[in-house]
This record gives C-alpha cells, structure tokens and sequence, in this order.
C-alpha cells in the first residue's frame, strides 16, 4: 500500500506542477498584453489609440501587468498549500477554494472593466 500511495502522491504532486505552470502562462499572457497594449490599439484600431490619453493607456497597462503578478502570487500561494496538503496527507481544501474564489473574482472584474472600457471607448 505505501507504494501505492507514493505513487499516487507524485501525480498529485506532478497535477499541482502542471497546474502552476499553466497559471504562470496565462498571468504571462496578461502582463505581456499590458505591456504590448500600444502597439496592439495601434494595429487594431488606430482611431481608438489617437483619442486614448497617454496616462490612460498607461493607466490601463498597468492594471493588465499588476493583476497578472496578483494573480501568480496567487498560483504560488495555492500551489505551496496544494505541496504541504500532500505532504501532510490534509487536503487545506477551505483555503484553496477561497483562492479560487478570488482569482475568479479578480479575472471577472477585469473582464468587465476591460468591456467597460471599450465600449466607452468606441461610442
């Protein structure tokens, strides 16, 4: 049986690294988006980045790259408490889904800020 569990650690271990690595690329993506927001409104859609002011598209920037570390801070938090639940064979199963609850919340606020934003911006 303790071969069996140990196998059956790893792969939780093995999922909690995969997991990690998947938020690390999308919290990438964001602040890559945040970063490359000039050239992206320029390409898309010239007139929208003429009548955007330069603080504001900085502005908007920056809560893409700031909420992309947020949100790995977050992955990292969760993956720690993930290891030590595997470690300790005590699932911290509270904790995480408070997690979850708040990077989902984060990702949503953003997504209607960012809708928000467009549509003011193109009226």
């Amino acid at each position: 049986m303790s071969i069996v569990n140990e196998l059956a650690k790893e792969r939780t271990r093995g999922a909690a690294e995969r997991t990690l690595i998947a938020w690390t690329l999308n919290c990438l993506a964001l602040m890559l988006f945040g970063l490359a927001l000039d050239p992206i409104l320029l390409a898309i859609a010239p007139q929208m980045a003429q009548r955007l002011a330069p603080l504001v598209e900085s502005a908007i920037a920056l809560v893409f790259v700031v909420t992309g570390l947020l949100l790995l801070a977050i992955a990292l938090v969760q993956h720690q408490l993930a290891i030590a639940a595997i470690e300790q064979a005590m699932p911290p199963i509270a904790t995480i889904q408070r997690l979850n609850r708040w990077v989902t919340g984060a990702v949503l606020t953003l997504g209607i800020l960012a809708l928000g934003a467009i549509m003011l911006l193109t009226a």
